[in-house]
């Protein structure tokens, strides 16, 4: 909008009237600002883990559902073919009660034909006996000391075996292995399973804490720190229910085929709301700058890719002036350079304002 205003010359003399542009302006404030990025992350289970049978047999129980919370160590999950494994044990435990019986009468014998040897040693020292007596008395003992030692190896194989056996026996009955939720069963009682089964027996997740992760663009991996740099994580599924956290974790490599980087954020659910698998949005900060010269965007001039100005309000006149516009958040950029604080700058009308364009300040807008 124009207006007509009668302008006096320095000699004090009038002139024609020159033409005024109705301006709204701003003051320049120091404000901070921020550089985000915004990236597609999923939600995942802070730990995952497909728990297996051990041991081969029939699925006699399982005795936990989908969405059961578990406990580690205490939760038991499934019991497989546990009379067979018991019964095995207690065979292995007979095992052992034989072998040292064996291994006690070969200790016996040995005492015997220890004193057998020594006696007829005697003997044919005092020639009461021929040497062949002496050396079979000999053979007796040497016999003797193998048989032991024989006996001795059997026992120490029983009682392996029933090391082996206890263990078999033990993991017969599957306990959870973390704390967590039943996220999927995979079998049903009766099948058959084995440590080898295409199909586990559960899915097991720890779901109270979730990690989201996301690809970052390699051009932005040497502004993130770990532990310092905030990521605004936004569930699509929930849009309210969004939380400022800590990057957790960024991956030392770098994908060749994407150019990306993963980084991870550790998010609570105590409430379980979030779901594994769910789409989140991940407002990454890449940088950051306070108590720095800010304006709205609408301020600010470009010409071409490189030159930025402003009109900066100088009494009734617009000057034109260069910045060098650095941060840029929404409607807001922040000027590195060319503006201080609290100078008055154009933001509407300045598409009809040359440099030294008089200027009239509209109620609009007006920042005194």
């Amino acid at each position: 909008m124009y207006h007509r205003l009668r302008v006096a010359n320095r000699g004090g003399s009038a002139k024609e009237t020159e033409e005024a542009v109705l301006v709204a302006v701003t003051k320049v404030s120091l404000g901070e600002i921020k550089k985000t990025v915004t990236l597609v992350g999923t939600a995942e289970p802070m730990t995952l883990v497909d728990v297996r049978s051990k041991v081969s047999g029939r699925i006699d129980l399982l005795g936990v559902e989908e969405n059961d919370v578990v406990e580690a160590g205490k939760t038991v999950l499934a019991e497989i073919d546990r009379e067979t494994y018991e019964a095995q044990l207690d065979q292995a435990k007979a095992a052992v009660k034989a072998a040292q019986g064996m291994a006690g009468s070969a200790s016996a014998a040995l005492v015997k034909a220890k004193k057998d040897r020594e006696r007829a040693s005697k003997l044919y020292e005092e020639g009461a006996i021929p040497e062949r007596d002496e050396e079979a008395a000999t053979a007796q003992y040497d016999v003797a000391v193998a048989q032991l030692k024989a006996a001795e190896a059997q026992v120490q194989q029983a009682e392996a075996a029933v090391k082996l056996a206890k263990i078999q026996y033990k993991e017969s009955q599957v306990v959870a292995p973390i704390d967590g939720i039943v996220l999927k069963k995979h079998q049903d009682a009766g099948n058959m399973t084995a440590p080898t089964a295409p199909q586990g027996l559960f899915t097991i997740g720890e779901i109270r804490r979730l990690k989201c992760t996301a690809n970052v663009s390699e051009r932005y991996v040497g502004m993130l720190q770990a532990g310092e740099t905030l990521v605004k994580v936004c569930p699509d599924a929930f849009p309210d229910a969004n939380c400022r956290l800590p990057l957790t974790k960024i991956s030392p490599i770098v994908d060749p085929m994407t150019r990306t980087s993963k980084i991870e954020v550790v998010v609570p659910n105590d409430d379980l709301k979030m779901k594994p698998g769910m789409f989140v949005r991940m407002i990454v900060t890449v940088d950051e700058r306070k108590d720095t010269p800010v304006l709205p965007a609408e301020a600010v001039i470009n010409i071409g890719t490189e030159s930025s100005f402003v009109y900066v309000v100088d009494g009734g006149i617009a000057c034109k002036r260069s910045v060098t516009v650095g941060l840029r958040e929404g409607a807001i950029v922040e000027i590195s350079d060319g503006l201080q604080a609290d100078e008055k700058v154009v933001i509407k009308g300045q598409a009809n304002l040359t440099d030294g364009s008089p200027i009239r300040l509209s109620l609009q807008g007006d920042s005194e």
